[in-house]
């Protein structure tokens, strides 16, 4: 049996994004927390989601010059 990983991929990356989004709403559910502390946590949530946009952007270029090298390649042949 062989692994799919665009599959495994993408439930990564909805795990990955529940969990995000589950630590974006902690300090809304925790009463007791300082205003400081749930600061910290939706800055870092922020930096990950940022993160996330330019692998995602980063990603998306690599493919396409790929993709863009492959069609020369036919082109001259």
């Amino acid at each position: 049996m062989s692994i799919d990983r665009k599959r495994i991929t993408t439930a990564g990356a909805m795990i990955a994004g529940i969990a995000i989004a589950g630590l974006t709403m902690s300090p809304l559910l925790i009463k007791g927390m300082s205003q400081v502390t749930a600061g910290v946590i939706l800055g870092v949530v922020g930096i990950i989601c940022l993160a996330g946009v330019a692998f995602g952007v980063w990603d998306a270029r690599r493919i396409e010059a790929k993709r863009k090298a492959k069609e020369e390649i036919w082109m001259k042949h």
